[in-house]
């Protein structure tokens, strides 16, 4: 009897290892904070931000059809933050689709990411 190869059983893990890694990296969204790569914003007024691409794009789209109580209810799910004024907030990344990767850089949220609608930014509220 001829002893049993492991080869084939690394192979395998190292491949799962792999394709979970990918997919934790691509849901990860923004996480490490370079010094901003664009504007810096001061938040005029209290203002959410989704915690991935997929949940600034439903806040996104909440917000543009004055729907509130939907906004109110991704951040009572823990889909969005609710940033405070005065907040200051530093743009990290673009999306195609209406919203960008922001860093919060003062506030209750001090150091995570989020996704903001693009408008936020437009308005330039409060802007240093």
């Amino acid at each position: 009897m001829e002893p049993e190869s492991n080869v084939g059983k690394w192979v395998i893990g190292i491949l799962v290892f792999i394709f979970v890694a990918a997919i934790l990296a691509a849901l990860g969204g923004p996480s490490n904070y370079d010094g901003g790569k664009g504007r810096s914003v001061r938040l005029a007024r209290s203002f959410a931000c989704g915690r991935s691409e997929e949940d600034g794009l439903t806040l996104y789209a909440a917000l543009a059809h004055h729907d509130a109580e939907g906004a109110v209810g991704l951040v009572l799910r823990g889909k969005a933050l609710l940033l405070e004024p005065g907040t200051e907030i530093d743009e990290l990344s673009t999306s195609s689709y209406g919203v960008r990767a922001v860093f919060i850089a003062s506030g209750a949220y001090i150091g995570e990411s989020c996704w903001i609608p693009q408008a936020v930014l437009d308005d330039n509220w409060g802007a240093k």
